[in-house]
């Protein structure tokens, strides 16, 4: 499959090939994407990463000291991702298209490494004593804040003009930034899930585990407007209703 990267994403990507060239390995693993991500320095990954007191010379020390370090590769043509790295850049791609981006960023890339719990990557994180969930948290952050709107296009986003599945969608994806749960989750969200008046939502995780997610003021001034809306256009049948819905009332499901 062919996959868009952002030019931070492919940059990330090149200085992990550069990286495995350099160190004699025929291969490009996770631990050489982490230290891309960190190296490359201007991405939402790298962001996150340095919140941790993260350093790509820890990181490449890390590596070599964990898989060693051989006679320099010249050719890239000699080199290729690992399976584990494939899956990585596949759980990217699905991360990105979940909120509708055609293209892989870093912090997809950052993603897909924590879901490899048992990768070199990971283990280089715990070594490094970093902590996955709060690096998790940090991206989930950092993207709301990268994704707050000013008051001006926020009265625009929410605008007579704007139909429900325009209002809809937007919320969607400020919910999945603000939150960072799943979207399968975020669809299977019922009116009473929802807790407005301590800004949190209940979600059913894998294998039935119910968690309480926080949000922020802003994210709840959104959901009542959005609320307000969707009382008024849609009428629903009862008052537990699955706030995300098509425009003829019926729920919405992943692709």
């Amino acid at each position: 499959m062919y996959y868009k990267f952002t030019a931070r994403a492919e940059k990330a990507l090149e200085i992990a090939q550069d990286l495995a060239m350099e160190l004699g390995h025929n291969y490009i693993g996770t631990e050489h994407i982490l230290y891309g991500l960190e190296e490359e320095g201007t991405g939402v990954a790298s962001k996150v990463l340095e919140t941790q007191n993260l350093d790509s010379e820890d990181i490449k020390r890390e590596i070599i000291e964990i898989v060693g370090q051989g006679d320099k590769i010249e050719d890239p043509q000699n080199i290729g991702f690992t399976p584990r790295s494939k899956r990585v850049i596949e759980s990217a791609f699905l991360d990105a298209r979940s909120i509708g981006s055609e293209y892989i960023g870093t912090e997809h890339l950052l993603l897909g490494i924590l879901k490899e719990g048992d990768s070199v990557a990971a283990r280089i994180l715990l070594d490094l004593n970093s902590d996955p969930q709060r690096i998790y948290n940090e991206i989930v952050k950092i993207l709301s804040e990268e994704n707050e709107i000013d008051e001006e296009k926020e009265e625009k986003t929410y605008s007579s003009e704007d139909n429900f599945e325009g209002r809809r969608d937007r919320l969607i994806l400020e919910l999945f930034y603000a939150t960072g749960m799943r979207l399968s989750e975020l669809l299977n969200i019922k009116r009473l899930d929802l807790d407005l008046y301590n800004s949190s939502v209940k979600v059913l995780g894998k294998r039935n585990k119910e968690r309480i997610i926080p949000f922020g003021n802003r994210m709840r001034e959104l959901l009542t407007k959005y609320l307000e809306y969707y009382v008024e256009n849609i009428a629903p049948e009862n008052e537990n209703f699955y706030i995300f819905v098509a425009a003829n009332g019926r729920q919405l499901y992943p692709k």
